[in-house]
């Protein structure tokens, strides 16, 4: 019984009566719903001010001079590393970390 092919695309076929993805078919009548999601691209900003971050974070590194001068400004950078995550990654990344 030959039906009118509505759409194909690699291996899935759908007709007004079958749809078909690979070897697996599906009557239309049984489908209830359907879902299509479209994935989201990385917004070019975001990877701006990822690899801002990650220069910044070089250059710190590299101007951090002596072992005391990086230990008194460890502190510091662990703040606003705390001011820019989400709270439920800060608690689970620094639980217990300024408990005196």
């Amino acid at each position: 019984m030959s039906q009118e092919l509505l759409f194909e695309l690699d291996n899935v076929r759908v007709t007004p009566y079958l749809a078909q993805f690979g070897a697996t078919s599906y009557q239309i009548a049984s489908i209830s719903s359907v879902r299509a999601l479209q994935s989201r691209k990385l917004s070019r900003i975001a990877i701006f001010v990822f690899f801002l971050g990650v220069a910044l974070f070089v250059v710190a590194m590299a101007r951090s001079g002596t072992e005391q001068r990086a230990d008194a400004n460890f502190s510091l950078a662990v703040m606003l590393l705390r001011l820019h995550l989400p709270p439920s990654l800060c608690s689970s990344l620094f639980q217990g970390e300024f408990t005196s």
